[in-house]
């Protein structure tokens, strides 16, 4: 049964760590047991900041969760 994953890149404007971040989402969607559908956000003001609960650049979320535990607890929304 082949699973179905979002996973979300969420990055801040000409973000250093853009390319090799997507270079790992990219290995990791070549699993057969996965189907990964991709979402690239680009992050561009305070008001998306917080509306996208975004704590830094880049932020991944697999179906809609941090892969960051301790971001569960974080509040500092914000770009830059």
């Amino acid at each position: 049964m082949v699973e179905h994953v979002l996973v979300e890149a969420l990055f801040a404007p000409n973000c250093g760590s853009r390319e090799a971040t997507l270079l790992m989402i990219d290995a990791a969607s070549r699993d057969k047991s996965l189907h990964i559908e991709f979402k690239e956000i680009t992050v561009v003001s305070m008001p998306e900041a917080q509306s996208a609960k975004f704590l830094g650049s880049p932020s991944i979320r697999v179906n809609g969760k941090d892969i960051e535990q301790e971001s569960i607890q974080k509040t500092d929304y914000g770009v830059g």
